[in-house]
């Protein structure tokens, strides 16, 4: 069983995805040092994304993220408290990953986001509990100005002195067409 084919040149990694009921899959690896992403929603089945996240990500003292680090923020329902409706995921992963690290037993977990695609949100599962594919970036503010060629260059809000977050992200796409 060949689950990658041998295309290994390119992150897409089928030598004819459409002959390939998830040919159209791809992997990346990304340092937010040297790169962003714009607000966009992913068009596959879903998302995994493992992150490593910079030792000083978020001030103990305060419990607040670092004001110049990029951050994976997912865009919500709108909290009728706080009247927000993006959400800092990062800093979730930090108090998962600092609680995980506070206990006696270290098992070295790591944390995994999975969103879901817009492909992903037409299966009928996905309309029964009213699941979505939802809009995300990666920015120090998600609210940001489009930046183009966004995949070159770190966020202009960043410190170049900060380390920035480093991911693994595979997206899964079906061909639906082809079922």
């Amino acid at each position: 069983l060949t689950l990658f084919g041998t295309n290994v040149d390119t992150n897409e990694p089928f030598e004819d995805a459409s002959r390939d009921p998830f040919g159209y899959s791809f992997f990346n690896l990304f340092s937010y040092d040297a790169g962003m992403l714009n607000t966009h929603v992913d068009r596959g089945l879903i998302t995994v994304i493992a992150a490593k996240l910079p030792a000083d990500r978020i001030d103990e003292s305060t419990d607040l993220q670092q004001p110049e680090q990029s951050a994976l923020w997912v865009k919500g329902p709108k909290n009728a408290s706080s009247g927000q409706d993006w959400y800092n995921i990062d800093q979730e992963i930090y108090y998962l990953q600092r609680e995980e690290n506070s206990t006696s037993e270290k098992n070295e977990k790591q944390v995994v986001v999975i969103l879901l695609g817009e492909e992903g949100e037409k299966l009928p599962l996905s309309k029964e509990y009213k699941l979505y594919a939802a809009e995300h970036t990666v920015r120090v503010n998600p609210n940001g100005n489009f930046v183009s060629r966004a995949h070159h260059r770190a966020d202009p809000a960043t410190s170049l002195h900060v380390p920035n977050r480093l991911s693994a992200a595979m997206i899964l796409r079906h061909n639906l067409n082809q079922s």
